[in-house]
């Protein structure tokens, strides 16, 4: 078959579709329908503190969680917070979307996108790394671990001093 297409078929591809839509409310996540036109659209400016604009996906924690966390996916199907401490607690690939999320509960994580918080001191186009402390609020930093057994990962790059883009590499460098 050769030719173009010329209009959309709605029956392949629907025009809207029911997506969550992180809102920082007590009702947050609320169903909100998004054209396609937009779906792809992301904000690099979150209108708020703790506020985050990507692709997010629900997961359930093992520990308690705060925003800007960024977690791996444990054996158990759960989050953990990064430890650049050893390769088995790295492989960051979400970060804590919500203002909090308690052990054992279901919550947002961002998996890519822009991320804000306004105690965040970047410097802007720096890289950001997961970081050795390995507890809630200290696993992001611009300084890239060195010690040995350390794993080094990119976590994205700081787009303004309280911003980043969160787009966490899986390629990993562990010092020996």
């Amino acid at each position: 078959m050769t030719g173009k297409i010329t209009e959309l078929d709605e029956t392949i591809i629907p025009t809207e579709v029911d997506l969550f839509e992180v809102v920082q409310t007590p009702t947050s996540p609320v169903n909100k329908k998004i054209t396609l036109a937009n779906i792809r659209k992301l904000t690099a400016i979150p209108n708020s503190d703790h506020t985050v604009s990507g692709t997010i996906c629900v997961f359930n924690a093992n520990e308690t969680h705060n925003f800007g966390d960024v977690c791996y996916i444990g054996s158990d199907g759960q989050t953990h917070l990064i430890d650049a401490d050893a390769i088995a607690n790295m492989s960051g690939i979400c970060m804590c979307a919500d203002e909090s999320i308690s052990a054992d509960a279901d919550g947002n994580y961002l998996l890519l996108g822009f991320a804000r918080n306004d105690t965040w001191n970047w410097t802007v186009g720096g890289l950001i790394y997961g970081t050795v402390t390995g507890t809630s609020g200290n696993t992001l930093s611009q300084t890239a671990p060195t010690g040995t057994d350390d794993v080094v990962q990119i976590m994205g790059i700081a787009t303004h001093a309280d911003r980043m883009y969160f787009n966490p590499q899986l390629v990993q460098v562990e010092h020996t």
